[in-house]
């Protein structure tokens, strides 16, 4: 028996077999990563679909001031709730984790609609607590306007009344 052969062949279907087992290693991390991402994304539609969430959003559109200034302790509660969903979503968008497209389509108009009560405020509180005050709604904002304008959608939309 030739020896040599044998241990060819052998590294051969260790080779083989080492191979394999990357290449389905790596399908399972991709299969996984697919998983871990549709995940986020339903929690982050729990989170804006949620009774409480729509309901700040009610108090949002019907029952805010216009003038910043006039806000109350509870405004501040309600926007707080509704912007610290907006940078949830901001985050999960930048860090790759959601897919931004589904995000943008699923709730793009309703952070239109937000950001149109709402920047009056934010640059109130900027004046108040720093530059920086929500600037990741403001980001997630600004890159729903410029998906929907590719799209040709429409990005002015009227608040309820």
């Amino acid at each position: 028996m030739n020896w040599e052969a044998v241990t060819a062949i052998s590294t051969l279907a260790a080779t083989v077999i080492i191979l394999s087992t990357a290449v389905f290693a790596i399908m399972q991390l991709n299969e996984m990563k697919r998983s871990r991402r549709l995940e986020l994304f339903m929690q982050l539609f729990d989170d804006l679909s949620s009774p409480k969430a729509r309901e700040n959003r009610q108090f949002i559109y019907t029952r805010l001031p216009q003038n910043p200034s006039q806000l109350t302790p509870e405004h501040f509660l309600k926007i707080d709730e509704v912007l610290s969903g907006l940078d949830r979503a901001w985050i999960l968008i930048e860090q790759d984790q959601v897919e931004a497209q589904f995000v943008f389509e699923t709730y793009g108009e309703i952070f239109l609609r937000l950001w149109k009560v709402l920047h009056p405020v934010v640059l109130y509180e900027r004046e108040r607590r720093g530059e920086y005050y929500r600037k990741r709604s403001e980001a997630l904002v600004e890159r729903t306007q410029k998906y929907f304008t590719q799209k040709g959608y429409a990005v002015d939309y009227t608040v309820y009344d």
